[in-house]
């Protein structure tokens, strides 16, 4: 069962060796449970946030925060912004397309999750649609990487763990249950996000975090990350279909 598993985790590491582009970060390894999984209904972390009174409220704070889905469109040029500790930040950003690009994300998901599943070798359950669900807890990161000052997304990064246990609330005859939690999906024009100096060309981000529970208590069987991110030199504004372009680059970067 533990070669089943780690199969798997194999394919969300790999990512890591392909275009510069791509970063993944890899949770815990997989418990030795017997692998027959269910999957669960997509999530999205600022709803849960939000259920939980404890996220942001409007569009402007879902996307400081990182947890953004939809389309971000620069303008204004840039400056210092009190509001964002005087960090430079596009002067304008407007949010716009999040209910299309939550459908959008939300089948993407939906679509691809029991593939990669059985892809790896594993038996798949009947989906167990939504389920209860701890939020993962979200931790800053500290310091820098390579693609500080010209990256598409918003400083500070954080990285995602484990809340605590759970039950589901479902019954599946699974021996785990695979959920899905949507971060962040967007595509952009070019500007500044939040403490990015050099700014960035347009591009596009999914982040997806999962995590495998136990159908009866909610014990944390498994968990990670995958996020996949494109910046494409000197495509300032690009049109809907560039900005799908972009998503669908995304896409099958998590895929694979």
């Amino acid at each position: 069962m533990t070669a089943r598993f780690g199969s798997l985790l194999a394919l969300v590491a790999l990512a890591a060796c392909g275009p510069k582009n791509v970063r993944d970060i890899v949770g815990q390894p997989i418990a030795d449970h017997a692998a027959r999984i269910a999957v669960a209904e997509p999530m999205f972390l600022n709803a849960r946030l939000q259920q939980q009174e404890e996220g942001p409220k409007t569009d402007m704070d879902v996307w400081r925060s990182n947890t953004w889905v939809g389309r971000i469109w620069f303008g204004g040029g840039y400056d210092l912004i009190p509001e964002e500790g005087d960090q430079i930040r596009s002067i304008d950003v407007t949010l716009d397309e999040n209910e299309a690009f939550t459908e959008q994300v939300r089948q993407w998901v939906k679509d691809v999750s029991p593939v990669i599943l059985a892809d790896a070798g594993y038996e798949l359950a009947s989906p167990v649609g939504e389920v209860q669900f701890s939020t993962p807890e979200r931790r800053e990161q500290r310091g820098t990487i390579e693609f500080d000052g010209k990256d598409n997304v918003n400083l500070p990064r954080f990285d995602l763990v484990p809340g605590p246990p759970i039950s589901p609330g479902v019954k599946t005859d699974a021996d785990a249950i695979f959920v899905p939690v949507v971060v962040s999906y967007y595509a952009h024009n070019a500007g500044w996000f939040i403490g990015q100096e050099d700014g960035s060309w347009g591009g596009a981000r999914l982040r997806l975090y999962w995590s495998l529970v136990a159908p009866d208590d909610g014990q944390v069987l498994g968990w990670g990350e995958v996020g996949t991110r494109i910046d494409e030199m000197r495509l300032a504004s690009p049109n809907r279909q560039q900005q799908q372009d972009l998503l669908l680059t995304v896409e099958a970067e998590a895929a694979e």
